[in-house]
């Protein structure tokens, strides 16, 4: 096997993992957000006082956020990984570091349209 055909090979299969990743971390994003989003729910839900639960709530939302921010820096690597290819002496690769074959939400702000949902009215809770 020849020395170019290895670095193809090898950018094909960090290619697919990197995709993967940014699938993987997209669904972490949703998972902890929703999770944080229904503990505050479910503790309004059921009236009970603002300090239950509330550090496991911290907790939780401090681990949505940091998953967003691991979006966010996947998303700022693609444009990286688009350079390494070039600089390996494979030239262009088509779709390496490009946004085509990415998850629908890890697409760049503007590349899809999204529909604003209607919202519950915030409730105050005593």
């Amino acid at each position: 096997m020849t020395m170019l055909k290895q670095r193809l090979d090898a950018a094909q299969t960090i290619r697919a993992s990197f995709i993967k990743t940014e699938t993987m971390i997209d669904a972490a994003a949703i998972s902890a957000t929703d999770c944080a989003a229904r503990m505050l729910n479910a503790r309004a839900e059921v009236r009970l006082p603002i300090n239950v639960g509330l550090e496991a709530m911290a907790k939780v939302a401090e681990a949505a956020s940091l998953a967003v921010r691991a979006r966010q820096l996947i998303l700022e690597a693609h444009p990286l990984m688009a350079e390494i290819p070039a600089e390996i002496g494979l030239g262009r690769v088509t779709g390496f570091g490009g946004t085509e074959d990415c998850p629908e939400l890890a697409k760049p702000m503007g590349a899809h349209e999204v529909t604003p949902q209607p919202q519950e009215p915030l409730r105050i809770a005593a």
